[in-house]
């Protein structure tokens, strides 16, 4: 009884050290709240406590990372979350009800991390309205779950001007190279530290949610800045024709997401496969355009220290 007494204390002291190395938990208020610009002409909206089981099961699903606040003037970290689209459209013996919400977290007031995020769902057009809108916020609340436990909070002093998620995020023309051994002639004539940057900035611009602020790629030639950017590198890309006959295909990278002073996220990712096509252009390709779309995912999503593989 009394093992199981020291080993649950000893746990919780472990769970409490571990939020304070990462900067302490999160606080949010016990309901969502409403975009200053939402306007809604459905009088039942305001009666419905789909923001109160939001809040709950955030509270829930986070396992200590988010609490509820204890006082109405929020300080140090917090996260608040405002309805910016909330649909009840109904159809012949169905409704269609949507909320889309955006989550900003803050550092005494400081912007350090923000997510826009949606659900959707269909119910009879019997079922109870605030019902099915309820259901729909506890699921919001654990995807926001899921989101603050991915997500990299980055660490924010008083010199720290918070993270600008609005603004372009720049990124140079070319993937340079760690090393001048990186990548070989072959590699450079089928165009691909080009062709990389252009993959990555399709896939993450032209997502179905669209990003806030999009990848820019900048003039050859031009500074990086300080601003929001991405910074990738190539460390080394093993490829060559024959399809499978000559055996597996690989890319190495590294990537930073930086913005002003605060890295925001890093990743190292490989890309290995063995390509069923000919040419080695086509099979850098085909590598490429598979870790494009994982280093887009991760944008999306940035932390500290990701392995994509």
């Amino acid at each position: 009884m009394h093992k199981t007494i020291l080993v649950a204390l000893s746990l919780a002291l472990f769970v409490q050290a571990a939020l304070a190395i990462e900067g302490g938990a999160v606080s949010t208020p016990r309901a969502a709240g409403y975009a200053s610009a939402f306007q809604t002409d459905n009088p039942l909206l305001s009666s419905c406590d789909w923001n109160v089981a939001l809040a709950k099961e955030l509270v829930l699903q986070a396992k200590g990372k988010v609490v509820f606040s204890t006082s109405e003037k929020m300080t140090g970290r917090y996260m608040l979350v405002e309805a910016t689209k909330v649909v009840a459209s109904g159809a012949p013996g169905k409704r269609t009800n949507l909320i889309a919400v955006r989550a900003n977290v803050f550092n005494d007031g400081k912007l350090i991390a923000t997510t826009d995020i949606s659900r959707d769902d269909t119910v009879a057009a019997a079922t109870p309205f605030c019902d099915g809108l309820r259901d729909i916020g506890s699921e919001l609340g654990e995807d926001l779950a899921d989101w603050i436990a991915r997500v990299s909070l980055p660490q924010c002093d008083a010199a720290c001007p918070g993270i600008h998620p609005d603004e372009d995020i720049a990124v140079l023309p070319e993937v340079p190279t760690v090393h001048a051994s990186s990548i070989n002639e072959t590699v450079i004539g089928c165009g691909w530290p080009t062709y990389m940057v252009g993959k990555v900035v399709h896939e993450f611009n032209d997502a179905e949610l669209a990003p806030r602020g999009k990848l820019k790629v900048l003039g050859k030639g031009a500074s990086i800045g300080s601003g929001r950017r991405l910074i990738l590198s190539v460390d080394n890309i093993h490829v060559m024709g024959g399809g499978g006959w000559t055996g597996p295909k690989w890319i190495n990278m590294h990537g930073e997401l930086l913005d002003g002073e605060m890295l925001l996220g890093s990743f190292d990712a490989t890309q290995r496969e063995t390509s069923p096509r000919m040419t080695a252009c086509g099979a850098l390709e085909s590598l490429s355009d598979n870790m494009a779309e994982r280093i887009a995912r991760w944008l999306n999503t940035p932390q500290i220290a990701s392995k994509l593989q």
